[in-house]
Protein backbone atom coordinates (compact mmCIF):
# COMPACT_ATOMS: atom_id res chain seq x y z
CA UNK A 1 0.00 0.00 0.00
CA UNK A 2 3.08 2.49 0.87
CA UNK A 3 4.60 2.01 -2.60
CA UNK A 4 1.16 2.36 -4.21
CA UNK A 5 0.91 5.41 -2.56
CA UNK A 6 4.00 7.34 -3.15
CA UNK A 7 3.80 5.93 -6.89
CA UNK A 8 0.34 7.58 -7.08
CA UNK A 9 2.03 11.22 -6.46
CA UNK A 10 3.11 10.45 -10.11
CA UNK A 11 0.15 9.65 -11.39
CA UNK A 12 -2.39 12.34 -13.15
CA UNK A 13 -6.05 11.86 -13.28
CA UNK A 14 -7.53 12.42 -16.70
CA UNK A 15 -10.80 11.19 -18.66
CA UNK A 16 -10.29 8.59 -21.89
CA UNK A 17 -13.67 6.94 -23.59
CA UNK A 18 -15.81 8.62 -21.10
CA UNK A 19 -13.84 6.90 -17.98
CA UNK A 20 -12.50 8.54 -15.09
CA UNK A 21 -8.73 6.97 -15.31
CA UNK A 22 -5.54 7.58 -13.49
CA UNK A 23 -2.19 7.77 -16.11
CA UNK A 24 0.82 6.41 -14.75
CA UNK A 25 4.60 6.23 -16.55
CA UNK A 26 4.75 2.74 -16.52
CA UNK A 27 2.06 0.80 -13.95
CA UNK A 28 -0.63 -0.48 -15.74
CA UNK A 29 -2.65 -1.23 -16.81
CA UNK A 30 -4.76 -2.42 -14.02
CA UNK A 31 -7.48 -1.97 -11.39
CA UNK A 32 -5.91 -0.81 -8.41
CA UNK A 33 -7.55 -0.31 -4.70
CA UNK A 34 -9.56 -2.43 -1.98
CA UNK A 35 -12.41 -0.27 -0.79
CA UNK A 36 -12.28 2.31 -3.67
CA UNK A 37 -10.71 0.52 -7.07
CA UNK A 38 -9.62 2.90 -9.79
CA UNK A 39 -8.19 1.64 -13.21
CA UNK A 40 -4.34 2.89 -13.57
CA UNK A 41 -3.08 3.41 -17.61
CA UNK A 42 0.59 3.70 -18.43
CA UNK A 43 1.66 6.66 -20.57
CA UNK A 44 2.28 4.46 -23.43
CA UNK A 45 -1.22 2.92 -23.76
CA UNK A 46 -1.99 6.60 -24.80
CA UNK A 47 -0.27 6.18 -27.96
CA UNK A 48 -1.98 3.10 -28.85
CA UNK A 49 -4.92 3.12 -31.35
CA UNK A 50 -8.78 4.24 -29.63
CA UNK A 51 -9.96 0.53 -30.40
CA UNK A 52 -7.04 -0.80 -28.86
CA UNK A 53 -7.28 1.71 -25.67
CA UNK A 54 -11.08 0.75 -25.69
CA UNK A 55 -10.36 -3.03 -25.70
CA UNK A 56 -8.02 -2.37 -22.78
CA UNK A 57 -10.51 0.26 -20.68
CA UNK A 58 -12.88 -2.68 -21.32
CA UNK A 59 -10.99 -5.16 -19.79
CA UNK A 60 -10.34 -3.44 -16.75
CA UNK A 61 -13.96 -2.04 -16.39
CA UNK A 62 -15.29 -5.86 -16.83
CA UNK A 63 -12.94 -6.27 -13.60
CA UNK A 64 -14.37 -3.37 -11.57
CA UNK A 65 -18.28 -4.00 -12.27
CA UNK A 66 -17.17 -7.91 -11.07
CA UNK A 67 -16.00 -6.60 -7.64
CA UNK A 68 -12.64 -8.28 -8.34
CA UNK A 69 -10.31 -6.24 -6.50
CA UNK A 70 -12.72 -7.15 -3.21
CA UNK A 71 -12.00 -10.82 -4.00
CA UNK A 72 -8.68 -9.98 -4.41
CA UNK A 73 -8.77 -8.89 -0.92
CA UNK A 74 -10.32 -11.90 0.48
CA UNK A 75 -7.40 -13.63 -1.52
CA UNK A 76 -5.24 -11.89 0.32
CA UNK A 77 -6.41 -11.87 3.93
CA UNK A 78 -6.15 -15.87 3.74
CA UNK A 79 -2.95 -15.67 2.22
CA UNK A 80 -1.63 -13.68 5.37
CA UNK A 81 -3.21 -15.90 7.85
CA UNK A 82 -1.62 -19.30 6.54
CA UNK A 83 1.47 -18.16 4.50
CA UNK A 84 3.19 -21.51 5.10
CA UNK A 85 0.30 -23.19 3.31
CA UNK A 86 2.19 -24.24 -0.23
CA UNK A 87 -1.70 -25.34 -1.14
CA UNK A 88 -3.38 -21.99 -1.05
CA UNK A 89 -0.02 -20.50 -2.92
CA UNK A 90 -0.88 -22.98 -5.61
CA UNK A 91 -4.10 -21.92 -6.15
CA UNK A 92 -3.57 -18.30 -5.97
CA UNK A 93 -1.83 -18.83 -8.68
CA UNK A 94 -4.35 -21.13 -10.43
CA UNK A 95 -7.38 -19.05 -10.17
CA UNK A 96 -5.34 -15.68 -10.64
CA UNK A 97 -4.99 -17.42 -14.04
CA UNK A 98 -8.96 -18.00 -14.20
CA UNK A 99 -10.47 -14.76 -12.96
CA UNK A 100 -8.25 -13.10 -16.60
CA UNK A 101 -9.74 -16.20 -18.47
CA UNK A 102 -13.45 -15.15 -17.22
CA UNK A 103 -12.83 -11.44 -17.93
CA UNK A 104 -12.01 -12.18 -21.18
CA UNK A 105 -15.07 -13.97 -21.84
CA UNK A 106 -16.95 -10.85 -20.40
CA UNK A 107 -15.31 -8.67 -22.35
CA UNK A 108 -16.11 -10.86 -25.86
CA UNK A 109 -19.80 -11.12 -24.29
CA UNK A 110 -20.36 -7.90 -24.55
CA UNK A 111 -20.05 -7.44 -28.21
CA UNK A 112 -15.89 -6.68 -28.19
CA UNK A 113 -14.68 -7.73 -31.60
CA UNK A 114 -12.30 -11.62 -30.97
CA UNK A 115 -9.65 -10.62 -33.31
CA UNK A 116 -9.48 -7.04 -32.38
CA UNK A 117 -9.30 -8.28 -28.55
CA UNK A 118 -6.44 -10.75 -28.94
CA UNK A 119 -4.43 -8.23 -30.99
CA UNK A 120 -4.46 -5.99 -28.36
CA UNK A 121 -3.50 -8.48 -25.69
CA UNK A 122 -0.59 -8.92 -27.69
CA UNK A 123 0.52 -5.18 -28.53
CA UNK A 124 0.15 -4.72 -24.72
CA UNK A 125 1.81 -7.28 -23.79
CA UNK A 126 4.85 -6.10 -25.88
CA UNK A 127 5.15 -3.49 -23.44
CA UNK A 128 7.34 -3.03 -20.31
CA UNK A 129 5.66 -2.39 -16.85
CA UNK A 130 6.66 -2.18 -13.49
CA UNK A 131 5.85 -4.81 -11.00
CA UNK A 132 3.92 -3.57 -7.73
CA UNK A 133 6.15 -5.54 -5.41
CA UNK A 134 3.53 -6.45 -2.94
CA UNK A 135 2.05 -9.43 -5.45
CA UNK A 136 4.31 -12.03 -5.56
CA UNK A 137 2.47 -13.78 -8.41
CA UNK A 138 1.83 -11.44 -11.15
CA UNK A 139 4.20 -12.39 -13.94
CA UNK A 140 2.67 -15.25 -15.92
CA UNK A 141 4.39 -17.23 -18.12
CA UNK A 142 4.05 -16.89 -22.38
CA UNK A 143 1.85 -20.22 -22.65
CA UNK A 144 -0.48 -18.63 -20.64
CA UNK A 145 -0.80 -15.66 -22.67
CA UNK A 146 -1.47 -18.42 -25.87
CA UNK A 147 -3.71 -20.01 -23.78
CA UNK A 148 -5.90 -17.05 -23.33
CA UNK A 149 -6.04 -16.71 -26.74
CA UNK A 150 -6.62 -19.84 -27.70
CA UNK A 151 -9.66 -20.14 -25.65
CA UNK A 152 -10.95 -17.23 -26.80
CA UNK A 153 -10.54 -18.39 -30.64
CA UNK A 154 -11.61 -21.76 -30.50
CA UNK A 155 -15.34 -23.00 -30.30
CA UNK A 156 -17.38 -22.91 -27.16
CA UNK A 157 -17.69 -27.33 -25.95
CA UNK A 158 -20.71 -28.39 -23.71
CA UNK A 159 -18.25 -28.27 -20.60
CA UNK A 160 -17.46 -24.88 -20.54
CA UNK A 161 -20.77 -23.52 -18.37
CA UNK A 162 -19.91 -25.71 -15.52
CA UNK A 163 -16.24 -25.61 -15.33
CA UNK A 164 -16.49 -21.77 -15.48
CA UNK A 165 -18.99 -21.68 -12.42
CA UNK A 166 -16.87 -24.18 -10.39
CA UNK A 167 -14.26 -21.18 -11.53
CA UNK A 168 -16.15 -18.77 -10.23
CA UNK A 169 -17.16 -20.24 -7.34
CA UNK A 170 -13.69 -20.98 -6.63
CA UNK A 171 -12.38 -17.28 -7.39
CA UNK A 172 -14.52 -15.89 -4.67
CA UNK A 173 -11.55 -17.20 -2.26
CA UNK A 174 -8.38 -17.14 -4.08
CA UNK A 175 -7.69 -14.21 -7.08
CA UNK A 176 -5.13 -11.45 -8.05
CA UNK A 177 -4.77 -8.05 -6.81
CA UNK A 178 -4.43 -5.83 -9.61
CA UNK A 179 -5.81 -7.16 -12.38
CA UNK A 180 -4.31 -6.88 -15.27
CA UNK A 181 -4.97 -6.79 -19.45
CA UNK A 182 -1.49 -8.58 -19.78
CA UNK A 183 1.70 -9.93 -17.62
CA UNK A 184 3.34 -6.93 -16.78
CA UNK A 185 6.75 -8.16 -18.30
CA UNK A 186 7.56 -7.76 -21.90
CA UNK A 187 6.38 -10.77 -23.62
CA UNK A 188 8.35 -11.06 -26.81
CA UNK A 189 5.30 -11.34 -29.88
CA UNK A 190 7.25 -14.00 -31.41
CA UNK A 191 7.52 -16.23 -28.29
CA UNK A 192 3.67 -16.37 -28.84
CA UNK A 193 4.08 -18.05 -32.77
CA UNK A 194 1.26 -20.44 -32.93
CA UNK A 195 2.21 -24.04 -35.49
CA UNK A 196 4.05 -22.39 -38.17
CA UNK A 197 2.15 -23.18 -41.70
CA UNK A 198 3.57 -25.54 -44.36
CA UNK A 199 5.35 -24.15 -47.51
CA UNK A 200 2.24 -24.21 -49.62
CA UNK A 201 0.29 -21.61 -46.98
CA UNK A 202 3.40 -19.50 -46.85
CA UNK A 203 4.11 -18.98 -50.71
CA UNK A 204 0.42 -17.31 -50.71
CA UNK A 205 2.41 -14.22 -49.03
CA UNK A 206 5.66 -14.03 -51.16
CA UNK A 207 6.11 -11.99 -53.98
CA UNK A 208 6.46 -7.61 -54.99
CA UNK A 209 4.73 -4.87 -53.15
CA UNK A 210 5.26 -1.70 -54.31
CA UNK A 211 6.23 1.97 -51.85
CA UNK A 212 7.26 4.13 -54.34
CA UNK A 213 8.14 4.00 -58.51
CA UNK A 214 11.99 2.91 -57.06
CA UNK A 215 11.27 1.18 -53.76
CA UNK A 216 9.48 -2.09 -52.88
CA UNK A 217 8.99 -4.62 -50.60
CA UNK A 218 9.87 -8.56 -51.60
CA UNK A 219 8.40 -11.18 -49.08
CA UNK A 220 10.57 -14.62 -50.13
CA UNK A 221 10.02 -17.91 -48.24
CA UNK A 222 12.35 -20.52 -46.99
CA UNK A 223 12.62 -23.24 -44.49
CA UNK A 224 9.29 -22.40 -43.19
CA UNK A 225 9.31 -18.78 -42.52
CA UNK A 226 8.96 -15.83 -44.34
CA UNK A 227 11.91 -13.16 -45.00
CA UNK A 228 11.74 -9.39 -46.33
CA UNK A 229 13.99 -7.44 -48.05
CA UNK A 230 12.88 -3.77 -48.87
CA UNK A 231 14.51 -1.89 -51.45
CA UNK A 232 15.21 2.27 -51.75
CA UNK A 233 14.48 2.72 -47.59
CA UNK A 234 17.67 3.79 -45.37
CA UNK A 235 14.70 2.73 -42.56
CA UNK A 236 15.41 -0.85 -43.56
CA UNK A 237 18.85 -1.65 -44.79
CA UNK A 238 19.06 -5.29 -44.01
CA UNK A 239 16.51 -8.09 -44.55
CA UNK A 240 14.40 -9.09 -41.48
CA UNK A 241 12.47 -12.59 -40.62
CA UNK A 242 9.06 -12.81 -40.29
CA UNK A 243 7.40 -15.21 -37.65
CA UNK A 244 3.75 -16.58 -37.35
CA UNK A 245 0.95 -15.37 -35.28
CA UNK A 246 -2.00 -16.27 -36.59
CA UNK A 247 -4.25 -16.70 -39.51
CA UNK A 248 -2.49 -14.09 -41.54
CA UNK A 249 -0.62 -12.00 -38.98
CA UNK A 250 2.98 -12.33 -38.40
CA UNK A 251 5.37 -10.64 -35.70
CA UNK A 252 8.84 -9.51 -37.00
CA UNK A 253 11.81 -11.29 -35.19
CA UNK A 254 13.92 -9.04 -33.23
CA UNK A 255 11.40 -6.29 -33.05
CA UNK A 256 8.38 -7.08 -30.87
CA UNK A 257 6.56 -3.47 -31.75
CA UNK A 258 6.42 -4.17 -35.24
CA UNK A 259 3.49 -6.42 -36.78
CA UNK A 260 2.99 -7.16 -40.48
CA UNK A 261 -0.59 -9.07 -41.82
CA UNK A 262 -1.42 -9.67 -45.28
CA UNK A 263 -4.92 -8.70 -46.89
CA UNK A 264 -5.66 -12.31 -48.89
CA UNK A 265 -8.32 -11.79 -52.00
CA UNK A 266 -10.88 -14.49 -52.61
CA UNK A 267 -8.37 -16.77 -54.55
CA UNK A 268 -6.35 -17.01 -51.05
CA UNK A 269 -3.43 -15.06 -52.30
CA UNK A 270 -2.42 -12.03 -50.41
CA UNK A 271 -3.46 -8.95 -52.30
CA UNK A 272 -1.71 -6.49 -49.22
CA UNK A 273 0.61 -6.02 -46.88
CA UNK A 274 -0.20 -3.87 -43.65
CA UNK A 275 2.98 -3.51 -41.29
CA UNK A 276 1.87 -1.68 -38.02
CA UNK A 277 4.07 -0.35 -35.12
CA UNK A 278 2.92 -0.19 -31.99
CA UNK A 279 -0.98 -0.39 -33.33
CA UNK A 280 -0.53 2.53 -35.71
CA UNK A 281 -0.74 1.47 -39.58
CA UNK A 282 3.07 2.47 -41.14
CA UNK A 283 3.20 0.74 -44.05
CA UNK A 284 0.11 -0.30 -46.64
CA UNK A 285 1.21 -1.32 -50.18
CA UNK A 286 -0.41 -3.10 -52.51
CA UNK A 287 1.22 -6.11 -54.35
CA UNK A 288 2.57 -5.69 -57.91
CA UNK A 289 3.64 -8.30 -60.34
CA UNK A 290 6.92 -9.22 -61.25
CA UNK A 291 7.02 -6.80 -64.34
CA UNK A 292 6.53 -3.94 -62.38
CA UNK A 293 8.59 -4.88 -59.71
CA UNK A 294 11.68 -5.26 -62.01
CA UNK A 295 10.93 -1.98 -63.45
CA UNK A 296 10.70 -0.75 -59.56
CA UNK A 297 13.95 -2.36 -58.98
CA UNK A 298 15.36 -0.82 -62.64
CA UNK A 299 14.05 2.53 -61.98
CA UNK A 300 16.42 2.51 -58.65
CA UNK A 301 19.45 0.94 -60.08
CA UNK A 302 19.51 3.44 -63.09
CA UNK A 303 18.97 6.65 -60.22
CA UNK A 304 21.78 5.61 -58.27
CA UNK A 305 24.39 5.12 -61.70
CA UNK A 306 23.17 8.65 -63.01
CA UNK A 307 23.75 10.73 -59.77
CA UNK A 308 21.24 13.11 -60.55
CA UNK A 309 19.40 14.77 -57.82
CA UNK A 310 15.50 14.73 -57.73
CA UNK A 311 13.00 17.20 -59.88
CA UNK A 312 12.87 19.62 -56.82
CA UNK A 313 15.41 18.56 -55.04
CA UNK A 314 16.98 21.67 -53.82
CA UNK A 315 13.89 23.67 -52.88
CA UNK A 316 13.00 20.68 -51.01
CA UNK A 317 16.32 20.88 -48.97
CA UNK A 318 15.74 24.48 -48.43
CA UNK A 319 12.31 23.65 -47.03
CA UNK A 320 13.49 21.51 -44.70
CA UNK A 321 16.29 23.79 -43.75
CA UNK A 322 13.65 26.79 -43.19
CA UNK A 323 11.89 24.21 -40.49
CA UNK A 324 8.74 25.27 -40.86
CA UNK A 325 6.33 24.52 -38.34
CA UNK A 326 3.88 23.99 -40.82
CA UNK A 327 3.91 20.23 -42.33
CA UNK A 328 3.03 22.29 -46.39
CA UNK A 329 5.29 20.44 -49.16
CA UNK A 330 6.19 17.49 -47.30
CA UNK A 331 4.54 14.08 -46.86
CA UNK A 332 2.01 13.39 -44.21
CA UNK A 333 4.43 10.93 -42.39
CA UNK A 334 7.17 13.57 -42.54
CA UNK A 335 5.00 16.07 -40.86
CA UNK A 336 3.66 13.91 -38.35
CA UNK A 337 7.15 12.45 -37.25
CA UNK A 338 8.26 16.75 -37.46
CA UNK A 339 5.25 17.32 -34.82
CA UNK A 340 6.41 14.62 -32.57
CA UNK A 341 9.87 15.66 -32.93
CA UNK A 342 9.59 18.87 -32.81
CA UNK A 343 11.23 19.25 -29.22
CA UNK A 344 14.31 17.12 -29.75
CA UNK A 345 14.83 19.10 -33.55
CA UNK A 346 14.97 22.44 -31.88
CA UNK A 347 17.41 21.22 -29.47
CA UNK A 348 19.93 19.50 -32.52
CA UNK A 349 18.95 22.67 -34.33
CA UNK A 350 20.32 25.19 -31.36
CA UNK A 351 23.30 23.19 -30.74
CA UNK A 352 24.37 22.90 -34.71
CA UNK A 353 23.77 26.32 -35.11
CA UNK A 354 22.54 28.17 -38.92
CA UNK A 355 23.55 27.18 -42.21
CA UNK A 356 26.33 28.58 -43.86
CA UNK A 357 26.00 26.64 -47.12
CA UNK A 358 25.32 23.09 -48.86
CA UNK A 359 26.82 21.07 -51.30
CA UNK A 360 24.87 18.07 -53.22
CA UNK A 361 27.03 14.81 -52.96
CA UNK A 362 25.29 12.43 -54.93
CA UNK A 363 22.84 9.25 -54.59
CA UNK A 364 23.41 6.96 -51.76
CA UNK A 365 22.56 3.08 -52.76
CA UNK A 366 19.15 3.80 -51.25
CA UNK A 367 17.73 6.01 -54.08
CA UNK A 368 17.70 9.44 -51.34
CA UNK A 369 19.65 12.62 -52.55
CA UNK A 370 22.77 13.33 -49.86
CA UNK A 371 23.88 17.18 -49.52
CA UNK A 372 26.56 18.36 -47.09
CA UNK A 373 25.57 21.39 -45.06
CA UNK A 374 28.02 23.37 -43.47
CA UNK A 375 26.55 25.19 -40.24
CA UNK A 376 28.19 27.34 -37.74
CA UNK A 377 29.33 24.64 -35.73
CA UNK A 378 29.91 22.19 -37.66
CA UNK A 379 28.91 19.73 -40.90
CA UNK A 380 25.53 17.49 -40.91
CA UNK A 381 24.45 15.42 -43.65
CA UNK A 382 21.14 15.19 -44.85
CA UNK A 383 19.61 12.20 -47.20
CA UNK A 384 16.18 12.88 -48.61
CA UNK A 385 13.39 11.61 -51.18
CA UNK A 386 11.44 13.75 -53.21
CA UNK A 387 7.96 12.34 -54.85
CA UNK A 388 7.21 13.18 -58.57
CA UNK A 389 4.92 16.10 -57.89
CA UNK A 390 7.67 17.86 -55.46
CA UNK A 391 6.72 16.72 -52.09
CA UNK A 392 9.27 15.63 -49.73
CA UNK A 393 8.42 12.51 -48.95
CA UNK A 394 10.76 11.68 -46.37
CA UNK A 395 14.54 12.93 -45.21
CA UNK A 396 17.30 11.80 -42.80
CA UNK A 397 19.81 14.00 -41.03
CA UNK A 398 23.18 12.94 -38.93
CA UNK A 399 25.43 15.39 -37.31
CA UNK A 400 28.36 14.20 -35.25
CA UNK A 401 28.36 17.21 -33.00
CA UNK A 402 24.65 15.52 -32.19
CA UNK A 403 21.86 13.17 -32.24
CA UNK A 404 19.41 14.92 -34.07
CA UNK A 405 15.66 13.09 -35.02
CA UNK A 406 15.38 11.22 -38.01
CA UNK A 407 13.89 14.40 -39.75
Amino acid sequence: MLVTSRRRRGWRSTTVHGERVWVASDTGPAVIGFLRPHIVLPEWLLGMSPAQQSHALAHERSHLEARDPLVIAVALVVLTLMPWNGALWWQFSRLRRAIEMDCDARVIRSGCDVSAYCETLLHVGQQKSKRLPWLPAMSDSVSFLELRIRQMLRRPGKWVRGSTAALLCLSLGMAVFAAQVTPPDALPLHALSMAAPDQGVLDRYTGFYQISPMSLVHVTQADGSLSVHITGQMAAPKPFQLVHVRDDQFAVRGNDALAVRFMVDASGRAARLIATQTGRVVLDRPRIDDVTALRVNDALATRIKAQKPFAGSEKALRLLLDDPDSGAGMSPELARERREQKAARERYLTRIGPVRSYTFTGVNEFGSDTYLVHRQNGDETIMLVVDEDGTLASAVRYSPLASPPDS
